[in-house]
């Protein structure tokens, strides 16, 4: 965490990972949303999550896959910029054409920050 001159902390700079969970991760996850958390919490950045699905993986498959309906999923991460803004946007699991067309709108209205999209195709553990 950077401290200006003035010597009170900056806060952490906030992402907004819009992904999907993996039910069967663990506290401390292994893909989706977990994952994204830890990896930003370790570069010292403040995650805002927004879940687009949950999945149920075996280690061998996805045996369960449960999509959020975009607008409620959009409506919350509207909801969080609201509150604070992020200075980037993080893609991962959109499962279907609506959960995409979603992100697009998120990210033309953070036009100008960073987008990083995760696309997801299959479980890692299918690979």
């Amino acid at each position: 965490r950077a401290t200006p001159v003035s010597g009170t902390p900056f806060p952490p700079p906030r992402v907004l990972v819009v992904a999907g969970h993996d039910s069967s991760a663990g506290p401390h996850g292994g893909a989706g949303v977990d994952a994204d958390r830890e990896a930003l919490l370790h570069f010292g950045a403040a995650p805002r999550t927004i879940v687009t699905a949950w999945t149920e993986q075996d280690g061998v498959r996805v045996t369960s896959l449960r999509a959020r309906a975009a607008a409620d999923w959009l409506a919350e991460a509207r909801a969080e910029l609201a509150r604070a803004p992020c200075i980037a946007l993080k893609t991962g699991l959109l499962a279907s054409v609506e959960h995409v067309r979603a992100a697009r709108e998120l990210a033309i209205s953070m036009v100008g920050r960073p987008l990083i999209v995760d696309p997801v195709f299959a479980s890692s553990s299918e690979i």
